[in-house]
């Protein structure tokens, strides 16, 4: 079983959301309870799928106060849009 089956098996998630404004950003959060190697080979898993290369990008973001390594990821329908990477530079130092 790959990594990408033994995930589908464990949980899953559906909603809908209707975008109501042209290059509107937004946010999607949710947690379940699972460990932080389990995170960080799932983004492995999803960033090697070459299918995602162009919806999707795990950045770096910061280490916590415990100096873990902090990352987010971007799903969107062109990861190479400018205003992403402007958000992200915005954002950057904050």
């Amino acid at each position: 079983m790959s990594g990408a089956d033994a995930y589908k098996k464990l949980n899953s998630l559906q909603f809908e959301y209707k975008f109501e404004y042209d290059n509107d950003i937004v946010f999607f959060a949710h947690f379940m309870p699972y460990t932080y190697t389990d995170l960080i080979n799932y983004l492995c898993t999803l960033q090697a799928d070459e299918k995602l290369k162009n919806l999707m990008r795990v950045d770096y973001i910061c280490n916590t106060l415990g100096k873990t390594p902090m990352y987010g990821l971007t799903i969107t329908n062109n990861i190479e849009k400018e205003y992403v990477n402007q958000f992200k530079e915005m954002y950057k130092w904050r």
